[in-house]
């Protein structure tokens, strides 16, 4: 009888020792890749893409008499007259006065 309860006792013990093993995981299969794995691609569209517009050209007005920068600003940027001050920058060195442009003078009208 020692014999049966030793026997039970190792089967038991077994038993119990396989069955607290932890399970091992089982191998997943390798997937294939996905086409959303793979690095997206940068697209140069520049040549599909329409040019930039080109700077308008300078314009040049010969002064006449009585011409102001209030009125060419007028004349020129769609009756905006407090343009006056771009002609004026981009004349500076041809317009000694501001209030008195000398008739004939050629000014750049950016």
């Amino acid at each position: 009888m020692r014999l049966s309860v030793a026997f039970l006792a190792a089967t038991f013990g077994l038993a119990l020792l396989v069955g607290c093993q932890e399970p091992q995981a089982k191998e997943e299969p390798q997937q294939e890749a996905s086409m959303y794995s793979e690095p997206l691609l940068e697209v140069d569209d520049s040549d599909t893409m329409p040019p930039p517009p080109p700077e308008p050209a300078a314009r040049i007005h010969v002064v006449q008499k009585d011409d102001t920068l209030f009125k060419l600003a007028r004349q020129y940027y769609d009756g905006d007259q407090s343009k006056w001050k771009a002609i004026w920058e981009a004349n500076m060195d041809k317009i000694p006065d501001k209030d008195k442009l000398k008739p004939g003078t050629e000014l750049v009208i950016p």
